[in-house]
């Protein structure tokens, strides 16, 4: 009777000996946020969505998932909504630091305001998310961050200066701290998007301030046409969702991943080309269109 249950018990599903993930996810009102949520709570994992002005969210197709207030700029709130999680589940499995948003645009039309606002949201708060659930994941010797990127964060457009370099900063943190998260059990991990079809566009944010004689005026405008025609064109949020939850799911997971074929060509290129000085031929051909006319390309 033993041996048949032993056999039993190897055919079911490894799913079936572990309980369901506990994840938190930042900046889950819409877009890539949103299609997580749905696609770990779909999976079986507790989900916990947060963003900065449920009142107004349309809500998740799965009820299961938890709605939660969290302004990532604000770090009292974090370690409250952290302490609230750890008092309901007893723990957090993951936490995926996905809140962030675009300023576009040439640094010199961008105030020292607008740049520590994107740095506040897109670097400081997942980093505020991360000293805060560290202490809790250090005590259950276990746990995985997932930092949301872009292929900004290593391979720059012309004009995506400031949020560039948010990303370039998140970058170096995650690969900093993987260098020794591991002597603790935590695994930390990068998603690195291009263009991807969400409502990015309608929450950019554009530089303003004023130059006499603005020698970029028809750069910035065929920039943003040119991008809110590539978001169109561009990967759907669910294939991302559905990549996390590989990555959630996985054992041993890597430091980066990108997230479709061209985002890996991208990476591949920027290895290779160890001088820069390809790849800075390719955007200068680029943003030199930009400033005479619109382009269509691809880059």
């Amino acid at each position: 009777m033993r041996v048949l249950l032993v056999a039993f018990l190897m055919l079911l599903p490894f799913k079936a000996f572990c309980e369901n993930k506990v994840v938190l996810v930042t900046g889950s009102s819409k877009g890539i946020g949103k299609a997580i949520c749905e696609q770990l709570a779909d999976k079986g994992e507790i989900v916990y969505g947060t963003m900065r002005s449920p009142d107004a969210f349309d809500g998740f197709k799965n009820e299961k998932i938890k709605v939660k207030e969290l302004d990532v700029t604000k770090p009292q709130q974090i370690e409250s909504i952290i302490s609230e999680i750890v008092s309901e589940q007893g723990r957090i499995d993951v936490v995926i630091n996905n809140a962030g948003y675009l300023l576009l645009g040439p640094c010199e039309l961008t105030d020292l305001d607008q740049v520590k606002s994107q740095f506040d949201t897109n670097f400081f708060g997942s980093l505020s998310v991360i000293q805060a659930v560290l202490p809790q994941m250090r005590a259950q010797s276990s746990g995985h961050i997932i930092n949301m990127s872009s292929t900004s964060g290593f391979d720059p457009i012309g004009g995506f200066d400031i949020y560039s370099a948010s990303k370039y900063a998140l970058e170096g943190l995650t690969g900093s701290m993987a260098g020794y998260l591991n002597q603790f059990g935590i695994n930390i991990s990068l998603i690195e998007p291009g263009p991807v079809k969400t409502e990015i566009t309608s929450g950019m944010e554009q530089g303003r301030r004023v130059l006499e004689d603005n020698p970029y005026e028809k750069f910035q405008k065929n920039l943003v046409s040119w991008f809110q025609g590539k978001i169109k064109l561009s990967q759907n949020p669910q294939e991302v969702a559905e990549l996390v939850e590989k990555v959630v799911s996985q054992e041993s997971p890597k430091l980066r991943y990108q997230t479709n074929l061209n985002g890996v060509k991208r990476a591949q290129n920027n290895l290779v080309d160890i001088t820069g000085c390809s790849t800075r031929a390719t955007k200068q051909a680029f943003t030199s269109e930009l400033f005479e006319q619109g382009v269509n390309g691809a880059l």
